[in-house]
């Protein structure tokens, strides 16, 4: 296994083990976000956590991770994608499609909330 010692994003490659730190739930609820000491946190989607069993993590605990997959966002930033199943790295047809439209927020406006107060509940 390769291990990362550029931690850019721009130099991470697919198969990649990198060290990393659970950092918080995603805003999305998707998954997590896993500081791998690189310039944003990447994202391990909860499909990710490995079978049979998911692994059990806690924000704050550290462990190794392999890069499953890099995405060039619109705005033009990077995400990196982390897995801790074991195997190959193939994923079904469409499997990466539908992650990003799961995740891609760019057509939501939130003008709608301007000047709500953050103590106020909404029901959804």
């Amino acid at each position: 296994r390769r291990y990362a010692l550029d931690l850019r994003f721009a130099n991470l490659e697919n198969g990649q083990v990198v060290r990393g730190r659970v950092r918080e739930i995603a805003k999305s609820g998707e998954g997590i976000m896993i500081n791998v000491g690189a310039e944003r946190n990447a994202f391990l989607p909860w499909e990710e956590f490995g079978p049979p069993f998911p692994v059990p993590l806690r924000l704050g605990s550290v462990r190794n991770f392999t890069v499953l997959r890099k995405r060039r966002l619109m705005s033009g930033a990077s995400t990196v994608y982390l897995t801790l199943r074991g195997g190959n790295l193939s994923r079904p047809g469409g499997y990466f499609e539908t992650l990003n439209q799961r995740f891609n927020f760019t057509n939501q406006s939130v003008k709608e909330f301007a000047g709500m107060s953050r103590e106020k509940w909404l029901d959804a």
